[in-house]
């Protein structure tokens, strides 16, 4: 039901206007000075008047508890909302072991107003309500959000059949801007059912994916010419090509991709888009279709953001380089530092780079945090001072020091937007330190994990990245060093034993590495 407790701030600022001249006045000159008895009579008769506070409709299950009150409140709601569009969210809670209710008096009511709904939202649990509308047409829709979760498998005949007529009557929907589906696997024939007829989703602006078949992602997209905005993350089943067809999507703007890049994504033509956010890239599956994309549209890209994304050599130099236009770029978790200082060595990379947005990665389904490396990117803020303009990093409070935030500070003497966020975190989370994460790229590249090649498939780069690992372990005065000896003493003893790299700079790494070790192993014994 429509919170009225929520509606505090809409109903002060109208107080406030009647209380001003020369928009209102007339409360402050004939009934001051004020009483709340009076304020509360004003702020009574605008909340019952006026029809845009009572057209945000929610609806849970437990509301059914006493379903003769509900329904009066939601009736009465309804009333006052008179003409205004409606905002529809309705919630199921886990019914597992718990007393069920049935709120199917409370559908049945705001069905009769199904013309007049703006959004249609369906979250919670399994079993879907069923909030059929009573008319086919649904005039006024505009928005349409379902997220739906449960411990087993849609029902055939009754999940998936109310989601079947839904999805029917909303891709027909004249006025629908935005899709968003996310929660347990679904069909493709309850997204896209094969006995559609005319052009459904005419004017879709915004449609954002998560767990759905491909095949059924393709069919929507040939006939979402107006898309702007697209979100996809864990499609359940893949298709490797898209046949011979080239989906045509001209005004795209906006693409994020979470956990994948498909390979048909190579035949989407995409000649307006600007920004790009991949977020968990799989650098064993995902690369080689990002890279063939980026070479037809990624010079269109203006931003682009990468989210936690292991990427173990040299990928995002190479992605970088395909993306020359872009003036935003954020970076996100687990990529090793040497990307920001090869963006200081190096200025056609991002050579028209306005804002640098930097921040620590938090997946908490893995208690896996990482705090960026803050002296690089000083370092790299420092070079592009001459054309950067803003710059926002986001550090663990455990690897801020206080001269190093001073520093970052200070750069705003240099006439650049700086905001620095500090994170502390619980003691009991676990902090995994930007060495450790150096150390094992740095191994990766030598020894991939489950017998795959080496990836040393640029050995400057790597060259690059063991000097940075190497001056971290020498550092005597690092904190993390102990813990680098105790555990990871045999990473470090097979970059010794790995490939050679070649010239000068390679032998003298390897030599720095031997005489550290030799070292440790003095002390140790």
């Amino acid at each position: 039901m429509s919170n009225l407790p929520a509606l505090n701030v809409d109903i002060l600022s109208r107080i406030f206007i009647l209380c001003v001249a020369p928009q209102g006045g007339t409360f402050l000159l004939n009934e001051a000075p004020w009483t709340l008895g009076q304020v509360c009579r004003h702020w009574r008769d605008i909340v019952l008047n006026t029809p845009l506070l009572w057209n945000s409709i929610h609806i849970k299950d437990s509301d059914a508890k006493d379903i003769s009150r509900a329904s009066a409140i939601l009736i009465e709601a309804l009333r006052r909302s008179a003409t205004s569009k409606l905002h529809l969210h309705v919630s199921i809670g886990d019914r597992d072991g718990q007393e069920v209710f049935n709120a199917q008096p409370l559908f049945d009511i705001v069905r009769d107003r199904c013309e007049d709904w703006e959004t249609l939202g369906l979250y919670g649990y399994c079993p879907v309500p069923v909030i059929i509308p009573l008319r086919p047409q649904l005039t006024s829709l505009r928005r349409f959000d379902v997220e739906v979760r449960s411990r087993r498998r849609l029902s055939g005949k009754t999940d998936t059949g109310i989601l079947n007529q839904l999805f029917q009557i909303v891709q027909k929907a004249p006025l629908v801007e935005a899709l968003r589906y996310s929660g347990i696997a679904l069909p493709g024939k309850v997204l896209w059912p094969s006995d559609l007829s005319g052009k459904p989703w005419p004017n879709l602006r915004q449609l954002e994916l998560n767990n759905y078949e491909e095949a059924a992602l393709i069919a929507i997209l040939s006939s979402c010419s107006q898309l702007e905005c697209l979100n996809l993350s864990h499609p359940y089943t893949s298709v490797s090509e898209c046949g011979n067809c080239i989906i045509h999507l001209p005004r795209l703007k906006s693409l994020v991709l979470h956990r994948f890049f498909p390979t048909w994504w190579t035949r989407v033509s995409l000649p307006g888009i600007q920004s790009l956010t991949i977020t968990v890239l799989n650098p064993e599956m995902d690369v080689r279709p990002l890279m063939q994309a980026l070479k037809q549209w990624g010079s269109s890209l203006r931003s682009i953001s990468f989210i936690d994304a292991m990427l173990m050599d040299v990928t995002i130099e190479q992605v970088l380089g395909l993306t020359p236009f872009v003036t935003t770029f954020t970076i996100t978790g687990t990529l090793f530092p040497y990307i920001f200082d090869r963006l200081v060595s190096d200025a056609s990379l991002l050579p028209r780079m306005e804002a640098l947005v930097v921040r620590s990665s938090a997946r908490p389904i893995d208690s896996h945090y990482i705090s960026p490396p803050l002296a690089a990117v000083i370092r790299l803020v420092e070079a592009r001072a001459r054309t950067l303009k803003s710059a926002t990093v986001e550090t663990l409070s455990q690897h801020a020091g206080t001269e190093t935030v001073d520093r970052l500070r200070a750069i705003q003497n240099h006439g650049i937007a700086t905001e620095i966020n500090i994170l502390k975190l619980p003691d009991s989370v676990w902090i995994e330190m930007q060495e450790l994460v150096m150390l094992m790229s740095a191994a990766m590249a030598f020894h991939p994990w489950f017998g795959e090649e080496s990836r040393v498939k640029n050995p400057e780069e790597i060259c690059f990245l063991c000097t940075c690992l190497l001056d971290v372990l020498e550092d005597e005065d690092r904190y993390t060093l102990d813990l680098i000896k105790k555990y990871y003493r045999r990473p470090l003893h097979d970059l010794i034993a790995g490939p050679e790299l070649p010239g000068e700079d390679g032998a003298r790494i390897k030599h720095r590495f031997k005489i550290l070790m030799d070292k440790w192993e003095s002390i140790a014994t």
